[in-house]
């Protein structure tokens, strides 16, 4: 038989195990949590990379047909040709704004950037696109 003393401290060991393992419960419970937000923040990470990497290669099948353009401006063309060209390489430069303006950068600074072929635009230290005001 145990003595009312044994068995207090034996409900009082069986408790700080009980809350010991609720505990461990608990922190395992959290260690999934957290590792599920590191997958899906990762995962969101990645389908980013993927569409820039989508906007870049569009971007690029734009300059590449503008260079074209631009080559055949420089060949001997009527005045008729060289207008449809030109209106052509203007087409292009609306939809390179449209790709830039969907991938995030402003449609101001996008067309600054088209129109004046500006460099590429900067971000500050916060992440953001700085205005060409800045």
């Amino acid at each position: 038989m145990t003595t009312p003393q044994e068995g207090t401290h034996t409900q009082a060991v069986s408790h700080q195990v009980n809350a010991f393992i609720d505990g461990l419960k608990e922190a395992i419970v959290v260690s999934m949590a957290t590792a599920a937000e590191g997958i899906r923040l990762e995962s969101e990470v990645a389908r980013v990379m993927q569409r820039m990497g989508a906007y870049h290669a569009v971007l690029e099948g734009i300059e590449s047909q503008k260079q074209t353009l631009r080559q055949q401006l420089k060949q001997r063309r009527s005045k008729a040709e060289k207008e449809s060209l030109r209106f052509q390489i203007k087409l292009l430069d609306q939809q390179t704004i449209a790709v830039l303006t969907r991938s995030g950068l402003p449609a101001e600074v996008a067309k600054q950037t088209v129109i004046n072929q500006l460099p590429e635009p900067t971000r500050d230290h916060k992440g953001r696109y700085r205005s060409s005001k800045s």
